[in-house]
């Protein structure tokens, strides 16, 4: 029904495994996994992932960019902004990867400490059609909300946070991505993340986008007993090292001790 996509590098691969596995644990589903390689990966780093995850397809970069050039030949500017840019990948090879027609993201800096139960009753609702993710911390598009009101004709929600949710198959359409390319500064932040978060927010507005609960937020805060999961952006990383695996580590522990 569904497959989880995560994009993750030579820095961020330890980090994935913490990241796929609390939520593999807590939810206790069996999606089918693919792991993108941003092309950092090293062969002793895929044999690690898959010493953890035998079932998982691992999609090396020099595979998937004679397999994308394929799909992107007829789209000169999203073929330039995969090459430029490797948080685009999280736009079109997850799209073209994916055996599914629903698509968990989830990036390496998410933790999960319960189940994510709101989460996975939509994934798993055949009746929910929507694009859904975490809203993020603060304003994280590359061109100012204003202007992309200006250059859009339909409603622009601030705040979508790609790094965790839903996405559909059918709501990414390269044509209309060649048409989002155009508008001005949207490929110009000096952080790529900002692009890929801009092209899929966008796409989600334009298809339909519901914000998981606000649970799933992204904040500064240090994590509390009762949260279901913790995405550590870029300003609270070194939370993830210093409470979210000594959590996690500590839940562990508890579930051992109780049987």
């Amino acid at each position: 029904s569904a497959e989880i996509h995560t994009l993750t590098s030579s820095k961020d691969w330890q980090n994935t495994l913490w990241s796929l596995k609390s939520f593999y644990f807590y939810s206790k589903q069996n999606y089918s996994l693919c792991i993108h390689d941003d092309g950092s990966l090293t062969d002793i780093e895929i044999y690690e992932l898959l010493k953890h995850f035998p079932n998982a397809r691992i999609v090396r970069r020099a595979y998937a960019d004679r397999i994308i050039g394929e799909h992107l030949e007829k789209f000169p500017n999203l073929l330039k902004l995969r090459q430029s840019n490797p948080f685009s990948l999280k736009v079109f090879d997850f799209l073209i990867f994916s055996n599914a027609d629903r698509i968990v993201y989830i990036d390496s800096d998410v933790l999960f400490f319960s189940s994510p139960d709101d989460l996975l009753s939509r994934v798993n609702d055949p009746t929910y059609f929507k694009n859904t993710f975490n809203k993020d911390w603060t304003y994280g598009y590359s061109p100012s909300l204003e202007e992309l009101k200006v250059e859009v004709n339909f409603p622009v929600v601030p705040l979508i946070n790609t790094g965790l949710g839903l996405l559909h198959k059918v709501s990414i359409d390269f044509e209309q991505i060649e048409v989002f390319l155009n508008i001005p500064g949207i490929t110009d932040h000096p952080y790529g993340g900002r692009s890929e978060q801009t092209i899929t927010a966008l796409s989600s507005c334009s298809y339909g986008f519901d914000f998981l609960p606000s649970e799933y937020d992204v904040t500064l805060e240090k994590s509390s007993l009762d949260d279901v999961c913790k995405h550590y952006v870029s300003p609270i990383r070194h939370l993830m090292y210093k409470e979210g695996f000594r959590k996690l580590s500590y839940q562990s522990f508890l579930n051992n001790l109780l049987g």
